[in-house]
């Protein structure tokens, strides 16, 4: 589930993730700084989330089932608003996020054991060609619980 409500100039944005698979079945795995694939199709049987300030393939966070909630406060600093033709490439908005996520991934007889993490990100909307809208993401991260750590990331790709 997402949620995007506006407050004055500003985005909330709220992502609600909820897994349970079966025992003979891949489990799913929390981690990393990774959001949706680029691509604008819905993903089938997609296992990994991300759980920004943790890496990905933590012991603590596999599972056969899972839950994941991501609160974003989304700032926008400029409309640059500038591009180029040939080739068709240009940047739109530039934005900073402040975000805390908290999730985890547990055995089908087990019980969740919460990992936070929180963070901020320097956004970019980066146009290449006609139809391919990319979410460039630069971010700091730092996870609060077992397994969490301090991350530096970039990301080029999709957002929530």
């Amino acid at each position: 589930w997402r949620l995007h409500m506006p407050a004055w100039r500003t985005v909330l944005a709220l992502r609600w993730n909820e897994g349970w698979g079966e025992p003979q079945a891949e489990p799913f795995q929390l981690g990393g700084s990774d959001s949706d694939p680029g691509l604008i199709v819905p993903i089938l049987n997609q296992r990994d989330f991300p759980l920004r300030g943790y890496s990905s393939g933590e012991p603590t966070l596999v599972g056969h089932r899972s839950r994941l909630v991501s609160l974003e406060w989304r700032v926008p600093l400029r409309d640059i608003d500038r591009h180029a033709m040939v080739p068709p490439v240009g940047i739109n908005r530039v934005s900073a996020n402040l975000f805390f996520d908290v999730g985890d991934a547990w055995s089908r007889d087990g019980t969740a054991d919460y990992h936070r993490g929180f963070g901020v990100e320097l956004r970019a909307e980066i146009r290449l060609g006609y139809f391919l809208p990319l979410d460039l993401r630069l971010g700091l991260a730092k996870g609060r619980d077992e397994g969490g750590d301090s991350v530096a990331y970039l990301r080029l790709g999709r957002a929530f």
